[in-house]
C-alpha cells in the first residue's frame, strides 16, 4: 500500500477548504458567480500557501459539467480528472524547466485548437518569473488577446521579476502568508482526524517553524510523526528542529536582568552542548521581551490561561522598568542583525548578551551591590535618595520598600547629602505645583519598628502617587530657558543695569536676596543660581532644572553647603532634586524675566515715541525691534 503524504492528502478540493486567503477567494467566487471571468490570472505569494491549489480549484469552477460555479460538484468527470491530474484541457507548465522561447512557441501553436472535452482550455504556468525575456515577448500578444476558449493562470513567488507588460494584462491576486493561529488550528484538525496523538506545544512549534506555509507545516508534521513513532511530542519536535526549551531563553533574560554574567555564560555553554539554534535563541528572547512589554502596557490583553513561563514573565515585568526593557530589546535586536558578521554565531550571541550586561542601568547595579553587602547605617554624600528606604527589615517589608524606591531612582540627579543616621532622618518633601502629592519618607523609615498590613496598603498608595512626580521631568518644558546667563550678558552691556536687575530680583524672591549675602564661591554659586529653594524641616531642598543638572557636582554641593552652614545650624540638611516645573522660578529665571520686561517696555517706549513715528512716516523707515538693547 502506497502512503500519501499529508500535504497531498489534505490538499483543498473546494474553495471552503482553503485556509486563509479570504480576499482572493472572495474575488474568485464572485467572478464565477457573476460569470465575469478574466482571461488571465496571476497568483503571487510565498511558496506553500495555496497558489497552485487555488488555480486548480478555479479550473474546476470553470470546467465543471454542472456549469460555471464557485462550488464545483466534485462528482463529474471533469472535476475528478482535474483532481487526479488527468485532465487533457488543463495544461500545467513548469516554467522553471521550460524557460526557452521554443518551449513557449510549442505551447502557443496549440492555443488555437478548441478543448477536447472541457468548456475552456486552461494553461497553468507555475513559477512564471523563470521564463526568459524572449519567452515573455512570445507570450505577450497571445496573453493580451487569447481565443475565447482559452484561459491563462500564472503563478509566481517573485512578481517583481515579471515584466510590467505581462502584469498589466493579468488580474493580479497576491496571497498572504498564513498566520500562526491559522496553521495551528488546521494542523490540530488534520492530526485529530488522522488519529495522531500530538501535544499542543509540539503543534505550536511546528506551526512556528513553517514560516507561514501550510505545506511546510504538513511536511514537518509527517517528519515529526515518523520521528515520534506515530505520535508528536514536544521533545521529539524540539530535537527534530534543534529548538531549545523556552526555559533556556527565559532563564537567560532573568540572569541578564540580574547582571549575573556567570550564570549567563553557563547557560550558553549548555545551549552549545545541546546544539541549539543561536539565531532561534535570540528570536525566542525577543519574543519574551515583547510579551513583557505587552504585559506592562496592556495588562488587560493577557489571556486567562497561564503557563509557568507566563507567570515568570509577569513577575519580571512588574520589577523591570519599561525603559530598561526597551534597551534590552534594542540590544538583542541589533545583536541578531549583526549575527551574520560575527566569526561564529555562538560568539555573536555571547557578545550580544555581554553588551546587555555592560549597559545595565547603574541603579540596578547599585541595588545588586547593596543586596550582596551588609546594610550601612550612614549614607555617603554621593548616594542616591532611594537608599533612604533600603533598611534591613523582613522580606515582605523589603520588597514593598523596593517598589517605592524604584520611583525615586528614575530621578537621575536626586541626591541627598547627609551624614546622619537613617533612622533619625524625618522629613516631608513636596514638589511645587502638586499639592495633592506628598512624599512621606519618614513613614517608610520608621515602618521598620511596627509595620502592619494597613501600612502596606498606604505605602502602596504612596508608590502609585509618586508616578506623576517621576514623569514630571519627562514632559515638554513649558518655558524654554537655556543658558540664560549668556543671554543676559550678551545684551546687557551696562554693569549698572545688570546690578539693578539683580537688586530688583531680591524684592521678588527671597532666595535671590540670600544668595549675595552668603558669599558662595563661583562653582557653588552657579548651582544655587539655577535652583529654586524650598524650606523643609532641618534644612533646605533645592530644585534644579534638568538642563543644568550637570552643575550638581560634589564640589559645587560642598561649597554651597559650607556657605549655608555658616549662617545656619550645624545639623542643616540639604537636598537637591531635579524639577522642571516652572511654577516657581530660579534666581536666574527671575533676572531673565525682569530683563525681558524691561526690553518689552523699552521697545514699546521707542515705537510709541512721536519723533520716531514721524521719522518712520516721512522716510518710510522701519524700527528693528531686535536691535533695541538696554545700555
Amino acid at each position: 500500500m502506497s502512503y500519501q503524504v499529508l500535504a497531498r492528502k489534505w490538499r483543498p478540493q473546494v474553495f471552503t477548504d482553503v485556509v486563509g486567503q479570504e480576499h482572493v477567494l472572495t474575488t474568485l467566487q464572485n467572478s464565477l458567480a457573476l460569470e465575469r471571468i478574466h482571461h488571465a490570472y496571476l497568483f503571487s505569494g510565498a511558496s506553500g500557501i495555496g497558489k497552485t491549489t487555488i488555480a486548480r480549484l478555479l479550473a474546476k469552477g470553470l470546467n465543471c459539467e454542472a456549469g460555471i460555479t464557485s462550488n464545483p460538484c466534485r462528482a463529474c468527470d471533469q472535476c475528478r480528472d482535474i483532481a487526479a491530474g488527468f485532465c487533457l484541457d488543463l495544461i500545467e507548465i513548469d516554467a522553471a524547466s521550460r524557460t526557452k522561447v521554443e518551449d513557449i512557441r510549442d505551447v502557443l501553436e496549440n492555443v488555437q485548437y478548441t478543448p477536447s472535452r472541457s468548456r475552456f482550455k486552461i494553461y497553468l504556468i507555475d513559477e512564471v518569473h523563470m521564463l526568459s525575456r524572449h519567452s515573455f515577448n512570445a507570450l505577450l500578444k497571445t496573453l493580451e488577446e487569447p481565443p475565447s476558449h482559452v484561459k491563462f493562470i500564472l503563478a509566481t513567488t517573485d512578481p517583481q521579476k515579471i515584466p510590467m507588460t505581462i502584469l498589466s494584462r493579468c488580474l493580479h491576486l497576491h496571497l498572504a502568508v498564513l498566520k500562526l493561529d491559522q496553521i495551528f488550528m488546521q494542523l490540530k484538525h488534520v492530526l485529530k482526524t488522522e488519529n495522531i496523538y500530538a501535544e499542543l506545544g509540539a503543534i505550536k512549534l511546528i506551526a512556528q517553524a513553517a514560516n507561514g506555509s501550510m505545506r511546510n507545516s504538513l511536511s514537518l508534521a509527517d517528519q515529526a510523526i515518523v520521528m515520534g513513532r506515530g505520535s508528536i511530542t514536544t521533545n521529539s519536535v524540539s530535537n527534530m528542529l534543534s529548538i531549545l526549551d523556552d526555559q533556556y531563553a527565559m532563564s537567560l533574560i532573568e540572569y541578564m536582568v540580574r547582571a549575573d554574567g556567570v550564570k549567563v555564560m553557563e547557560l550558553l555553554e549548555n545551549v552549545a552542548i545541546r546544539g541549539g539554534d543561536w539565531d532561534g535563541l535570540l528570536i525566542v528572547m525577543l519574543g519574551f521581551l515583547h510579551r513583557m512589554a505587552i504585559i506592562q502596557l496592556l495588562p488587560s490583553s493577557i489571556g486567562k490561561e497561564h503557563t509557568t513561563i507566563d507567570d515568570r514573565l509577569q513577575a519580571l515585568a512588574r520589577t523591570l522598568p519599561p525603559t530598561d526593557l526597551q534597551l534590552y530589546y534594542q540590544i538583542l535586536l541589533v545583536g541578531r542583525k549583526e549575527l551574520q558578521f560575527a566569526p561564529n554565531q555562538r560568539m555573536g550571541v555571547e557578545m550580544t548578551l555581554l553588551r546587555a550586561l555592560a549597559f545595565k542601568p547603574e541603579d540596578f547595579k547599585e541595588e545588586e551591590r547593596t543586596n550582596n553587602s551588609t546594610e550601612q547605617d550612614q549614607l555617603s554624600c554621593e548616594q542616591p535618595i532611594s537608599k533612604l528606604v533600603q533598611v534591613s527589615v523582613d522580606l515582605e517589608k523589603k520588597n514593598l520598600k523596593k517598589s517605592v524606591s524604584k520611583n525615586f531612582k528614575d530621578s537621575d540627579n536626586a541626591n541627598l547629602y547627609n551624614n546622619k543616621d537613617v533612622s533619625n532622618y524625618q522629613q516631608d518633601t513636596k514638589v511645587s505645583g502638586n499639592n495633592n502629592l506628598l512624599i512621606k519618607i519618614d513613614e517608610l523609615v520608621n515602618a521598620e519598628q511596627n509595620l502592619k498590613m494597613e501600612d502596606f496598603k498606604h505605602i502602596t498608595k504612596l508608590n502609585e502617587e509618586m508616578t506623576p512626580i517621576v514623569n514630571l521631568k519627562k514632559k515638554t518644558l513649558s518655558l524654554q530657558l537655556n543658558d540664560l546667563t549668556s543671554d543676559i550678558d550678551r545684551h546687557v552691556r551696562n554693569q549698572d543695569i545688570e546690578a539693578k536687575i539683580v537688586k530688583e530680583s531680591w524684592s521678588l524672591d527671597s532666595w535671590s536676596s540670600d544668595l549675595d549675602k552668603l558669599h558662595i564661591p563661583e562653582v557653588g554659586y552657579q548651582l544655587a543660581l539655577h535652583s529654586w529653594r524650598e524650606v523643609i524641616k532641618q534644612g533646605f531642598c533645592l530644585h534644579i532644572r534638568s538642563s543644568h543638572s550637570h552643575l550638581n557636582t560634589p564640589k559645587a554641593y560642598q561649597e554651597l553647603y559650607d556657605s549655608l552652614i555658616k549662617v545656619n545650624s550645624e545639623s542643616l540638611k540639604l537636598i537637591i532634586l531635579e524639577d522642571d516645573n516652572h511654577s516657581v522660578l530660579t534666581p536666574l529665571e527671575w533676572r531673565y524675566k525682569i530683563y525681558q520686561e524691561k526690553i518689552v517696555a523699552a521697545r514699546k517706549s521707542i515705537i510709541n515715541d512721536s519723533n520716531i513715528q514721524s521719522f518712520c512716516y516721512i522716510f518710510h523707515a522701519v524700527v528693528q525691534e531686535n536691535s533695541i538693547q538696554l545700555i
